[in-house]
């Protein structure tokens, strides 16, 4: 395949359900793709989202014979220089409301590899009722037909996720389903992994992006045993001194 004239986008893969969305969706459509993934050493899934990846880009790569998913670009976390610029919006934007501290380190990965438009599969459900967090409010489609941060949009957002654009924000995982039907690659999605805490090899059912997936409708990924371990992790979340002891327990006295 001639590479020359076919377009090439960088997207943050995780193997999770939104992002491989994307790649497929970019595979349909003829296109170089480059796939970007932070390590993360103390998360047990990371064996588990490099081998789906790499079990899905053979797959798109042999599918779709007028796009290529290129070799995943790896980075591990801590490798990550930090730049305080993207730490001092976060910690603004904190705040307001929580917001995960990975966009720090995707951040600086970016500026530091002078990746503009970084491809973030935000979709709807996590965009929605968010004051500090991208939405369609304060996000634009540009001239090229990229989702990216609006000039007016609020300074520390613009910072932090100035750099990035974000192609699903108006789907949910539902419609990713549907599409993903319609374009008869359901089978690749059944792949995607998004579980942070595999409990017996299978989704765990209490995670946050278990508990994401879940509640945006999509059950059907999962055992009855982790139906049961979401159902008492939801009991948990109920009584929130129970579940911060618990958290603090697992997690130490430095994530509160």
């Amino acid at each position: 395949m001639n590479k020359n004239n076919i377009p090439s986008v960088d997207v943050l893969w995780t193997g999770g359900w939104d992002s491989t969305f994307r790649v497929l969706e970019l595979a349909r459509s003829g296109t170089i793709i480059q796939p970007h993934y932070i390590l993360d050493s103390n998360r047990s899934s990371l064996s588990k989202e490099l081998e789906v990846m790499n079990d899905i880009r053979q797959k798109v790569n042999a599918r779709f014979k007028n796009s290529h998913i290129e070799e995943i670009k790896t980075i591990d976390q801590s490798d990550i220089s930090i730049y305080e610029e993207f730490s001092q919006a976060h910690k603004s934007l904190l705040a307001k409301d929580w917001i995960g501290s990975q966009y720090v380190g995707i951040a600086s990965y970016a500026k530091a590899n002078n990746i503009n438009k970084l491809e973030l599969s935000i979709n709807y459900g996590d965009s929605y009722q968010r004051t500090n967090f991208p939405d369609f409010q304060n996000t634009y489609i540009d001239n090229d037909g990229f989702r990216i941060i609006a000039n007016d949009a609020d300074r520390d957002l613009q910072t932090l996720f100035g750099q990035f654009s974000f192609p699903v924000m108006s789907l949910t995982k539902l419609d990713m389903l549907k599409k993903s039907k319609e374009w008869e690659v359901h089978d690749l999605m059944n792949k995607t992994w998004f579980c942070h805490q595999p409990f017996l090899g299978q989704p765990c059912g209490s995670c946050n992006p278990c508990i994401h997936t879940l509640e945006a409708g999509l059950r059907y990924r999962f055992s009855t045993i982790s139906l049961f371990r979401y159902r008492i992790k939801k009991l948990i979340i109920s009584y929130p001194k129970l579940h911060r002891t618990l958290s603090k327990l697992k997690y130490g006295e430095k994530y509160f």
